[in-house]
């Protein structure tokens, strides 16, 4: 697999001039490798001429399914705007990867990995297993980063050597969905093993149908964004399917 993009050079310079809420948690993966934008929002915008190769293959034998990908990222010129660890900030990105496996229809198993490019090094390990089919499902999952990226949210980028940025984040999920007609409920919850505090918990309680959503969801943040203590959320969400998605926000 091959992508060619050509763009113009934003420059840091000129991201600056707006603020940055929604693109700085910033992970690559196989997942944004060919995005055309690989922040997660819109207030910074990748700019450049770029060349994205991949390698994808997979097989599939009486049910049973496995699927991989390999894949790295070239510019012609080293992006300041990326943060040092972010795998993008050099010409040549790091190495991205992810293999799934699924021997049944009720078991899927999938590992993500990002490896230095120069010295081969884990810099990101994504692991997540999923277990039951239609009405009851439990899903569990490890992370590990060589960096935090919540320490973004207190400083610009890119962010200084002294900071706790360059400290590894090791953190286990746990979730649930069940489905009953047209209702839904999920619970998740999120650890970092490595302080051993709760990361957030989200509980989603929905009812859909063929033109119509309607979803409570509460959100509980345990982790520390510009100095603050967390934050509860309570938040119910209209969707109509031909129109678009209405928020109000109770808490």
């Amino acid at each position: 697999m091959a992508e060619v993009i050509v763009a113009p050079r934003t420059g840091i310079s000129q991201q600056n001039k707006y603020p940055n809420e929604d693109s700085l948690d910033m992970e690559f993966s196989d997942v944004n490798l060919f995005g055309f934008n690989r922040f997660p929002g819109i207030d910074l915008l990748e700019g450049g001429d770029r060349l994205n190769l991949a390698m994808h293959t997979a097989w599939y034998l009486n049910g049973t399914a496995f699927d991989s990908l390999v894949g790295q990222s070239y510019r012609d010129y080293k992006d300041n705007l990326f943060a040092e660890d972010t795998g993008l900030h050099n010409q040549v990105s790091d190495l991205v990867a992810r293999a799934s496996f699924a021997p049944t229809q009720w078991l899927n198993l999938t590992y993500r990995t990002r490896l230095d490019q120069a010295t081969y090094q884990t810099r990101m390990i994504d692991t997540f297993a999923t277990v039951g089919s239609g009405a009851f499902t439990v899903n569990a999952g490890y992370l590990y980063t060589a960096d935090n990226p919540y320490e973004q949210y207190d400083q610009p980028l890119p962010p200084p050597t002294t900071t706790t940025f360059f400290t590894p984040r090791r953190e286990v999920t746990a979730g649930v969905t069940a489905r009953w007609e047209d209702y839904r409920l999920n619970a998740s919850a999120q650890r970092n093993i490595q302080t051993g505090q709760m990361d957030q918990v989200n509980v989603t309680a929905a009812y859909e149908d063929e033109c119509f959503i309607v979803a409570l969801l509460y959100n509980r943040r345990y982790t520390s964004y510009n100095g603050d203590s967390g934050s509860s959320a309570v938040m119910l969400q209209l969707t109509f399917k031909t129109v678009g998605t209405f928020g109000f926000r109770a808490l």
